[in-house]
């Protein structure tokens, strides 16, 4: 058994395959947090990213990750997102802020 550790979005146990990322694949955007165009360009990594992923997958799974970029490329979604940068709160907590609204 190997135990992951990190951020997690949903804590539990892993049935099956997982995929681990390693930190060679992994692209930071750190430096500049509050920029909408660092914020479009980890954007377009991600749906770069998860296309891969699709190509590689099966049928379900590979449904399950165009639902992420339909979430990427959804204006309505990333209009209030770019709205925060723009009253200089960063890139990742504008997200997140974002997304908790939409869950409550």
């Amino acid at each position: 058994m190997h135990i992951f550790t990190g951020q997690v979005a949903c804590e539990g146990v892993v049935i099956g395959s997982s995929l681990n990322v390693s930190t060679e694949h992994q692209q930071s955007f750190a430096e500049d947090n509050n920029s909408a165009e660092t914020l479009s360009d980890a954007i377009d990594v991600s749906k770069i990213q998860l296309q891969k992923l699709i190509d590689s997958k099966k049928k379900i799974e590979g449904e399950i990750l165009e639902f992420q970029i339909s979430l990427l490329e959804d204006s309505e979604f990333l209009e209030p997102i770019f709205n925060r940068l723009e009253l200089n709160e960063s890139g990742p907590l504008a997200w997140s802020n974002i997304l908790d609204d939409l869950i409550e």
